[in-house]
């Protein structure tokens, strides 16, 4: 066989049988057409085939299915989806399965162990969604890639061909502003898991003693009555939290509107948390007679010492998170100023 035969034919048994004859007779057509008329030598044939390039990707141009899994036009798209759906999704998994096993603890084990439990289930959880998550999108587009119909080849999976006002759909937003997705599902995440450790601290913050059985629970630090007694608050630091990741999600960006109503939420958590701790019927007396006596200070000593701590701690929290919001606020909004003065110029 000749040059030609053998291109001709690398291309061919790329392709469907059916479509094999007229494509040969196209091909072989084209080639013809490139060289002499007659007296073509060996060195004139190579080149008109390094024209036509490889026979693997010209059979690619001939082939009415795409070679590749996922094309250029539905990529971006899959990514997009990809990076949407996989924080969503952890977020439910790792949420159910953190207030379930919150809510299932018994205080018959230690607080160590119920953590170390959590993490190893939420590990495990997290690790087997992200799967089946990837597999089935990865599944569906596969699919489209293949079957979906598409009258242009600029048109996207929705039949949408591109134009230029679709720029304006989507706004600049500078990446010292910019909120992202899983950000906003972490907050949410957070929230549920400190509600529900809120309404199970009874439980989970006590004093353990050694036994011959192991870790036995000896008293609960906290009065759970009294916990329990200011849910009508803790209900409201839930739903302003709830308030600010839906309007974080849908502004996607800091702007100073967003800093000073972050800024007053975390002054009303502030605020709450106060009026809480400073309740002197909070604490289980026994319990901090037994740290004191471990600690060698007097029950008001310790007292103080748990309020103040926890008070600190959080005023802390809430003073970083308040700075932060206004700090990425005002420099996206700098840089705003700079690259419409670019512009501008």
């Amino acid at each position: 066989m000749n040059l030609i035969d053998l291109y001709i034919h690398e291309v061919t048994r790329r392709l469907p049988e059916k479509n094999r004859d007229d494509i040969e007779m196209e091909l072989r057509s084209t080639i013809l057409d490139m060289l002499p008329e007659e007296n073509h030598t060996e060195e004139e044939i190579k080149k008109v085939l390094e024209t036509l390039g490889d026979p693997a990707l010209l059979a690619s141009r001939y082939n009415d299915r795409p070679s590749y899994l996922i094309g250029p036009g539905l990529y971006n798209k899959y990514l997009s989806i990809l990076k949407m759906a996989m924080p969503i999704i952890l977020f439910i998994i790792l949420l159910v399965t953190a207030i379930e096993e919150i809510f299932i603890y018994s205080g018959d084990t230690g607080l160590f162990s119920i953590f170390a439990g959590l993490l190893a289930e939420l590990s495990g959880s997290a690790i087997n969604a992200g799967i089946h998550v990837f597999f089935w999108i990865t599944i569906v587009f596969i699919l489209i890639e293949r079957f979906a119909p598409r009258k242009e080849e600029h048109q996207n999976i929705f039949n949408r061909k591109w134009t230029p006002e679709q720029l304006k759909e989507r706004p600049i937003i500078h990446e010292k502003r910019e909120i992202k997705r899983w950000e906003v599902l972490l907050g949410l995440l957070w929230t549920a898991i400190w509600a529900s450790l809120y309404f199970n601290t009874p439980k989970l913050i006590a004093i353990y003693e050694n036994s011959n059985n192991g870790l036995q629970f000896a008293a609960s630090i906290i009065n759970e009555d009294i916990l329990l007694a200011y849910w009508g608050i803790v209900s409201l630091s839930v739903v302003l939290e709830i308030g600010i990741a839906v309007y974080k999600w849908r502004v996607r960006q800091w702007t100073k509107r967003l800093a000073w109503i972050n800024a007053f939420t975390n002054a009303v958590f502030f605020i709450f948390a106060w009026i809480i701790i400073t309740d002197s019927r909070l604490f289980n007396n026994s319990a901090i007679r037994i740290i004191g006596d471990n600690l060698d200070m007097e029950s008001t000593e310790v007292l103080i010492w748990l309020g103040v701590s926890v008070l600190i701690g959080i005023a802390i929290a809430c003073m970083i998170d308040s700075y932060e919001g206004f700090k990425k606020a005002y420099k996206g909004i700098k840089k705003n100023q700079q690259s419409e003065g670019k512009l501008n110029d």
